[in-house]
């Protein structure tokens, strides 16, 4: 134990997760979990697009969705108080200095939590069920099959010494063509539809060499669209925050057309205008329903296939 207060000489000596219980007002502390928020630079924003995580240095950063902005709990506070570092840096430690005032605090590492694992996995047949599901989108065994995507019966989830399973109708696995699962799909669990297991493109596997890509949301889009005979390779990251930054360079010189088709909520239109925004590449909004699957079960395959051919 010791006075913290004597050892505070510089913005290194302070936490970057005190930085940002403090400043953002978290109701929880952050003990090696992320959390999702509303916006900060956002006000009007209704469905939380902000992470606070912790990343692969055991270091807390933030990432806004809505905005594109990102970084350390530094650049944190210099855009919300639109300071310089230096005096960012100044003002978080004299506000540090007074919070430890009178007490002591024992320095100690962020630990991950420990996450849960895929233990196994059972597979079952297509059935009539799956089809109610799947058909309305467009979508039939046939890509199903082609995108890896497979019917489960059941699986479990280990994590230390605990466990669980589940069971349900309507849960499917998102897999690579060698049986990794990446991804557990389970569109009717209202708490949590994916569970990933692995940061992946989706639709990489299934590339075709086209001219034109089509960066969808979600390879559910991957799939409708590739339903609509749309000529094309189609893409998607491996979720709502992951980047495709590391294979950029690769789609700037791979492709001569490139399109970015995301959903068309709030999060969805700034993630279009990011792209564009940085990568010089032309989005298309569909306003037909939130998404292009949802957009072919409301209004049908025909409807939205004229609507991308008007657009494109």
């Amino acid at each position: 134990m010791f006075s913290s207060r004597e050892a505070v000489f510089s913005i290194n000596d302070v936490p970057p997760h005190w930085i940002f219980e403090n400043y953002i007002g978290l109701k929880e502390k952050l003990n090696g979990q992320n959390v999702k928020i509303k916006s900060l630079f956002n006000p009007t924003e209704n469905t939380p697009s902000m992470y606070i995580y912790l990343n692969s240095s055991n270091e807390y950063r933030y990432k806004c969705f809505s905005t594109g902005l990102g970084g350390n709990a530094i650049d944190l506070i210099m855009k919300l108080k639109s300071l310089d570092f230096i005096d960012a840096s100044n003002m978080v430690i004299e506000d540090y200095r007074n919070f430890l005032k009178g007490k002591t605090y024992t320095r100690s590492s962020i630990e991950k939590p420990i996450k849960w694992k895929l233990h196994d996995i059972i597979y079952r047949s297509w059935n009539k069920d799956d089809k109610e599901y799947w058909a309305p989108y467009n979508i039939g065994s046939t890509l199903l099959d082609l995108y890896n995507v497979r019917p489960v019966s059941s699986f479990t989830m280990t994590r230390d010494s605990e466990s669980f399973s589940r069971v349900g109708r309507r849960v499917y696995a998102y897999t690579k063509a060698d049986g990794e699962v990446c991804k557990i799909y389970m569109p009717e669990n209202k708490d949590k539809k994916f569970m990933n297991f692995s940061k992946y493109v989706q639709g990489w596997e299934q590339l075709e060499g086209h001219p034109t890509l089509f960066i969808c949301s979600s390879l559910k889009d991957i799939m409708t669209m590739k339903s609509l005979n749309i000529k094309g390779d189609f893409i998607a990251p491996a979720s709502e925050n992951s980047s495709l930054e590391p294979i950029m360079d690769w789609i700037q010189g791979e492709y001569s057309k490139k399109y970015v088709i995301f959903d068309n909520d709030e999060a969805g239109r700034k993630m279009m205008e990011k792209y564009e925004r940085e990568y010089n590449l032309p989005y298309v909004l569909i306003e037909l329903s939130k998404d292009i699957s949802d957009s072919v079960k409301d209004h049908g395959a025909k409807k939205v296939k004229e609507y991308l051919k008007k657009h494109l």
